[in-house]
């Protein structure tokens, strides 16, 4: 997939700096998080090891099916559509 610098598109790979990210946030079970740019979902999958629920928005539609299949794949219920926009996806309780 191609990606789209001119957007602001980079795609966060490194383990390391996403469990840097979540463990900083200080995320609670109870709480709800937005995310702008999930891209790849990367950052979002972590998060869902925490929060209550992600918000993901998201103007790819490219980026939108594979995170949505991504959610769906991890089991969470209300993965949200494959068009672009806002999604959400849940930890299993």
């Amino acid at each position: 997939m191609e990606f789209h610098k001119s957007k602001g598109q980079h795609i966060l790979k490194n383990p390391q700096v996403v469990q840097a990210i979540v463990d900083k946030a200080g995320i609670k079970a109870t709480d709800v998080v937005l995310e702008i740019g999930p891209g790849t979902g990367n950052l979002t999958m972590k998060l869902l090891e925490k929060a209550k629920k992600v918000v993901a928005i998201e103007l790819d539609p490219r980026m939108v099916r594979g995170r949505g299949l991504r959610c769906w794949r991890k089991g969470a219920p209300g993965s949200g559509s494959a068009s672009s926009g806002s999604t959400g996806c849940k930890r299993q309780q």
